[in-house]
């Protein structure tokens, strides 16, 4: 139960991290702003879906608990590390035309 407890810990603190830097982004580039509140609507809601499928895992037959999890978690890192090359985009694309 502890490690559910650690990877809940690990996703709040990352999508954290997500908004902080999504924030910093709308502080450089004003003009981005609806742009970059819609992706980090898309991280929370994110972040929701997997705190729920780390609150009640679906177990497949034939695997662990621990697999489903790692599962959950590697999906997540994916999807972060996609919301954060979205965020890179805007930020590079104003730099060429700002």
């Amino acid at each position: 139960m502890s490690a559910k407890r650690i990877l809940k810990k690990e996703v709040n603190s990352l999508t954290l991290e997500f908004i902080s830097d999504a924030f910093s982004v709308i502080g450089s580039h004003p003009d981005t702003r609806e742009t970059v509140i819609a992706r980090i609507s898309d991280v929370v809601e994110l972040r929701n879906e997997t705190i729920r499928k780390i609150n009640h895992p679906d177990v497949p037959e034939g695997t662990t608990l621990r697999k489903s999890m790692n599962g959950v978690r590697n999906a997540f890192l994916k999807e972060l590390d996609a919301s954060y090359r979205e965020l890179s985009d805007i930020t590079a694309g104003k730099m060429k035309t700002g």
